[in-house]
């Protein structure tokens, strides 16, 4: 075959993934053809995230700021454990995240075990102790701005929520896994489970089981991180889907890291002395790049993408924009009228099946035009700033489209009534204004139909 008829193939594809697949009405089709769409419509868009390295970038960070962190963190969690009596699993879960550099993690491992020994409470002092909480909370706080940008949420928590939320996670997190593992051993050891053992197929799923324990575990653990780490509200399966992503990837990038190593000893010749730091900081670089790609799984389960990626952070198109500045708009005064609690633009993002970054977008431009008032709650939900009668929908349609970019060109100091250009964008914008006066945003929350005809 010739090499054009390849690159025939090739611009299909390349056309499917880039227009068809987002022209396609998932509604209409059947569950399966369903869930296959939208699956690859997310592996596109995380895809795009590798292509224009925001995994890379944040991966980097977050590597950094581990570096700095880590001894205080893994002590941290030896005192929080020995309270609970499974400190000593600490040493395990180590080797465990660090086995695929063979030789290498074993001791690197030592040697961290060692200093986090060196580094416990009635040795360091109070200080010290402070020390430790403040590195840890820089940790959690660079990463929540990580899952924060992936979410597209620009508020970070407040200073008590971060303190409060963080302790929780540095508490419960560590402690619920030892827990767990700590109760499936004490089950393994159990006389009526060995004896069931011995018993097929109870001894066959039992291999199958505690083959698959450790995907689910390190699953769990991510999707825990990422339902409570972003500073928005996360769903309980949007999170799991992503964890189950982050699980399977890490447990088959640490197997092909460690092959890689395997069959490749020149590290050790190259960076002599250094060869363990050095393939620490690549493992934690590709930890942390899965630990994003598993967030950002989650964000678009939850958001699901439903046009083409784009340059920037545009989702849809200006037209979509308005549509859905209206919309919610709507669904904001009508609840309003109904005095029901204020909406968020995750509530109002569900009900639009809109992506939440963009009616987060379009609300704040109501809020910047002094159409519509953010509440102190978290995340900050929506109520009219002025009576719904005296909001005219031309208003609220001037402020999305002065917010997108697009100012009105139809002023007397602007337009030259010889350039074509300017009378057709005069024309376009009087006919809007021409259509909707009169019509306020009580009008349409109440579904005026008269008034709206």
């Amino acid at each position: 075959m010739s090499s054009g008829y390849f690159n025939r193939i090739y611009r299909e594809i390349e056309k499917f993934f880039t227009t068809g697949i987002w022209r396609v009405n998932i509604a209409a089709m059947n569950r399966p053809r369903s869930f296959l769409f939208r699956m690859t419509r997310i592996v596109v868009m995380v895809v795009r995230g590798f292509r224009d390295g925001r995994f890379s970038e944040l991966a980097m960070s977050l590597v950094y700021i581990t570096l700095l962190s880590l001894i205080p963190l893994l002590a941290v969690m030896f005192s929080v454990l020995k309270a609970f009596g499974v400190h000593n699993r600490l040493e395990p879960l180590v080797l465990d995240i660090v086995s695929p550099l063979g030789e290498h993690g074993v001791t690197l491992a030592t040697k961290l075990l060692a200093v986090v020994d060196g580094a416990r409470a009635g040795v360091i002092g109070a200080a010290g102790v402070l020390t430790l909480f403040l590195s840890i909370m820089s940790l959690m706080e660079k990463i929540e701005s990580s899952f924060n940008r992936i979410w597209h949420v620009r508020r970070a928590r407040n200073i008590v929520r971060r303190f409060s939320d963080y302790l929780s996670v540095m508490l419960l997190g560590p402690v619920l896994v030892f827990i767990s593992l700590g109760l499936l051993a004490s089950l393994k050891s159990h006389a009526l489970i060995k004896w069931l053992i011995t018993v097929e197929p109870f001894g066959y799923l039992y291999l199958m089981f505690a083959s698959w324990i450790s995907y689910v575990t390190i699953s769990l653990a991510f999707a825990f991180m990422y339902m409570f780490l972003p500073n928005t509200t996360v769903r309980f399966r949007s999170a799991l889907v992503g964890g189950i992503t982050s699980g399977v990837l890490w447990l088959w990038s640490g197997r092909i890291f460690a092959a890689f190593l395997a069959t490749s000893s020149s590290y050790d010749m190259i960076y002599s002395g250094f060869a363990a730091l050095i393939l620490f900081l690549l493992w934690l670089h590709l930890g942390w790049t899965v630990i994003l790609i598993g967030a950002e799984v989650a964000y678009f389960h939850q958001n699901p993408p439903v046009c083409p990626p784009r340059s920037g952070t545009d989702f849809v198109s200006p037209v979509a924009r308005e549509y859905l500045c209206i919309a919610s708009m709507r669904l904001i005064g009508g609840n309003f009228l109904g005095g029901g609690k204020p909406l968020s633009s995750g509530n109002i993002g569900a009900a639009l099946s809109f992506p939440e970054i963009e009616v987060r977008a379009a609300l704040g431009e109501q809020a910047r035009a002094g159409i519509l008032h953010e509440t102190s709650d978290d995340p900050p939900r929506y109520v009219p700033a002025r009576p719904l009668e005296e909001i005219a929908l031309v208003d609220i349609l001037d402020a999305i489209r002065s917010g997108a970019g697009h100012a009105r060109f139809c002023r007397a100091d602007k337009i030259d009534e010889k350039a074509s250009v300017d009378v057709v964008a005069c024309r376009i914008e009087s006919g809007i204004e021409d259509s909707l006066r009169g019509i306020t945003l009580k009008d349409l929350a109440s579904d005026d139909l008269k008034k709206l005809a």
